[in-house]
């Protein structure tokens, strides 16, 4: 279940949203505040229209539930400047791209669609982290793998034509963990990423040159800059909007 609360009103508890059949573990809002995104354990995202009239506490409607995945949902993705992107990552050593604003309107909404699946060669782990640009270009994900993998993402068709993709070869791995990797972040410049694990390392990762319209053969690898110790397993990383500070925990 997800609780709604409005930010006015912290004291009074305000209805639940029921629409999963297991835990959920990740929650994402659109860029455009129009949508709320729930990943679960029983491995669907449901998407909610929230309410941003007179009414703030109203109920938000569940419009669609995402189904591809088949195994739970560890993370959920969003592009600060591509409102119809959405990417999800899962214990089926998978991320998927999922195109927000396809097909016919639908109730006054467009029907998401799956777009695009993100296998990687071998798929030996779990997905755990997750995190994007703000174009919807470029995506990095990792996981049990003790890996980060950069993909690419061929830019998307508005008409939503052409079905499910698969794409198996990402653009760059990322060695530096010893442990499994739980977190991600990306700086508000996008110039560099951060990635934690349970080798309780935070690896500051140079991604300035990593560029989709040059291809993977012509942008920059990442480099591994620096690594920060922490005292325990890193699960979770934010970086704050001017990137003056790097909060871990």
């Amino acid at each position: 279940r997800v609780h709604k609360r409005a930010m006015s009103c912290f004291e009074a508890p305000l209805p639940e949203l029921s629409g999963h059949s297991d835990s959920i573990f990740a929650l994402a809002v659109s860029p455009d505040g129009l949508y709320l995104y729930s990943g679960s354990y029983d491995a669907t995202i449901v998407v909610w229209s929230l309410s941003h009239d007179e009414h703030p506490s109203r109920i938000p409607e569940r419009l669609a539930v995402l189904r591809g995945h088949t195994d739970k949902i560890n993370a959920l993705a969003v592009a600060s400047q591509t409102p119809g992107f959405l990417a999800s990552a899962s214990d089926d050593s998978t991320v998927s791209l999922w195109n927000m604003a396809t097909e016919m309107p639908v109730s006054g909404h467009r029907r998401p669609t799956h777009a695009l699946r993100l296998i990687p060669r071998p798929a030996n782990g779990a997905q755990c982290a997750l995190v994007a640009k703000s174009d919807g270009r470029t995506v990095f994900a990792a996981g049990l793998d003790r890996v980060v993998r950069a993909w690419f993402v061929p830019p998307a068709d508005p008409t939503g034509g052409g079905g499910l993709s698969t794409v198996t070869s990402c653009a760059f791995i990322l060695r530096g963990h010893a442990k499994e990797i739980w977190s991600l972040a990306l700086s508000a410049s996008e110039l560099v990423l951060f990635s934690g694990g349970s080798d309780h390392q935070v690896i500051v990762w140079d991604v300035h040159g990593v560029d989709p319209t040059l291809g993977a053969d012509a942008a920059c690898k990442p480099v591994a800059l620096r690594m920060l110790e922490h005292a325990s397993t890193v699960r979770a990383l934010r970086v704050t909007p001017d990137d003056s500070c790097l909060f871990v925990g």
